[in-house]
């Protein structure tokens, strides 16, 4: 998470808007006529990406990402047996 923005994205003394064109949900639903009727398909919001949300004065740190990459160093016990590909999950991370 972005230690600037607190993870809103947004630059300090401003805060995200509901998108204004999905209106908060994130989704899109477009009607199209067709022979068969018509059918209704509702699509991930093209301005929003799916959050319902617009930043227009994104934080200077995280670009409006919400969360900052980084490395660290971390030891990690690998359990015995464990095969190849699985996914550890790290607490606090």
């Amino acid at each position: 998470m972005c230690g600037t923005c607190d993870g809103s994205g947004a630059k300090s003394g401003s805060k995200p808007v509901k998108c204004s064109h999905c209106h908060g949900s994130g989704q899109v639903r477009e009607r199209v006529r067709t022979i068969f009727g018509v059918m209704e398909q509702a699509t991930v919001c093209g301005v929003c990406q799916g959050s319902g949300e617009t930043i227009s004065d994104p934080c200077s740190s995280c670009h409006g990402k919400k969360r900052l990459r980084k490395k660290t160093n971390q030891t990690v016990e690998i359990p015995a047996g464990i095969a190849d590909g699985v996914t550890l999950k790290m607490r606090g991370e």
